[in-house]
């Protein structure tokens, strides 16, 4: 009933909350589902933990629901911490002597065992060995639905307290260990894939080396996102070869099955920059907008072929020098960028001749963009200018 309600109703409401161009009334409204959705599963004998899941669910099926993330973001950082703190609370310390040896055995066998069984899983689904086991240790530790289905358990009386104990530190252990696991499982995969784990990666290099060996003086695009593939086509068009690298399966997929060149890697690894021709191309590109793998791939380039000219998109002006420092020959920022071709609209509209623009333009260019860089942060102008950024995207 709430899902259909969710369904049929949500959507109507948010658009008349929407369409009042209220930032408050809209976050009001988020809670007042939440809660309403609670209070209606309390009423029906269920947990009101399953009511706020439910609501979760309903107002992520709407158009709304990236916006409704973004409001709900302090809320969940404070909420999450008092829940974390409730579970410690509920752990008996000194009933745990008792039960230690449970308490040993418990997280690892739900690790191993989740573990197994989402590998197996990824690869009847036609992943890779070590693809499979990398997915099933990021999936291994336990989840915090776990602590809510244990206290609804210890509430009807379905385990003592003893069991309760242990499967409470079991599941809070498994997650204590999850960010070591997460961090070292592409070593654990590798260790025990062993030759597999070597194999899968000289696949990929194979694969990206077919698809590179015909190419001479190409362009590489690292990241295959909107921007990879508006930079494509017009390199297509303009008669450059190129060769683009992603991490995302589904895309690559999409891509070759449309003829592109897109090969799968991790273009901050040697090996994939050496099967894509970096030594034949004539410029790279990169478009993922990750400082932190931009700095890394510059760093890798500039060891294996320091004259090649790197352009690299970033959002902001923010670590525009750091890219810089690090190697890129340009870096363009989206923002500014933005902008400065704003102005120039603006300025052939007021009908300036347009080879004053484009030398407008090439000057900004050349100063590396420091006439757009000023910017007075006015308290009422950011308001203004946030409420209606606001009620733009909550209006379909």
């Amino acid at each position: 009933m709430l899902l259909a309600a969710g369904h049929w109703l949500l959507r109507r409401l948010f658009r008349e909350v929407a369409r009042a161009r209220s930032a408050e009334l809209f976050t009001l409204t988020v809670l007042l589902v939440s809660i309403a959705a609670a209070a209606g599963t309390y009423a029906m004998g269920l947990s009101l933990a399953l009511g706020a899941f439910l609501a979760g669910m309903m107002l992520a099926e709407t158009e709304y629901r990236h916006q409704i993330e973004s409001d709900i973001r302090p809320f969940q950082d404070v909420l999450l911490g008092l829940f974390f703190l409730s579970v410690g609370m509920r752990l008996d310390l000194w009933a745990l002597p008792a039960v230690l040896h449970w308490v040993v055995l418990g997280p690892l066998a739900l690790i191993i065992g989740k573990a197994l069984l989402t590998m197996a899983i990824a690869m009847l689904a036609g992943a890779q060995r070590c693809v499979a086991m990398r997915t099933g240790l990021a999936l291994a530790q336990g989840g915090e639905f776990g602590f809510v289905l244990l206290a609804l358990a210890r509430g009807a009386g379905l385990v003592d307290e003893q069991t309760g104990t242990v499967l409470l530190a079991t599941v809070l252990l498994s997650m204590v260990a999850a960010p070591f696991i997460l961090r070292h499982n592409g070593l654990i995969a590798k260790h025990y894939c062993g030759l597999g784990y070597r194999s899968d990666l000289r696949s990929l290099e194979q694969e990206v080396s077919a698809s590179a060996q015909a190419l001479d003086r190409h362009v590489i695009i690292c990241g295959f996102g909107r921007l990879g593939q508006n930079i494509a086509r017009l390199l297509e068009r303009e008669g450059f070869s190129w060769l683009a690298l992603d991490l995302d399966p589904t895309l690559i997929a999409e891509a070759r099955a449309a003829g592109e060149r897109v090969g799968y890697g991790n273009a901050t690894r040697k090996e994939i920059l050496q099967a894509a021709g970096i030594e034949r191309a004539r410029l790279v590109v990169i478009t993922a907008d990750e400082t932190h793998f931009a700095l890394k791939l510059l760093g890798q380039l500039r060891r294996l072929k320091p004259e090649l000219p790197v352009l690299v998109r970033t959002q902001d002006e923010a670590h525009l020098e750091d890219l810089r420092r690090a190697g890129a020959t340009e870096v363009v920022p989206e923002a500014l960028e933005g902008g400065l071709m704003m102005a120039a609209h603006v300025l052939l509209m007021l009908e300036v001749p347009g080879t004053r623009v484009i030398k407008d333009m090439r000057a900004v260019w050349a100063d590396h963009y420091q006439l757009l860089r000023g910017f007075f942060h006015g308290v009422s102008h950011e308001s203004v200018d946030a409420s209606e950024a606001f009620s733009e995207r909550l209006l379909p």
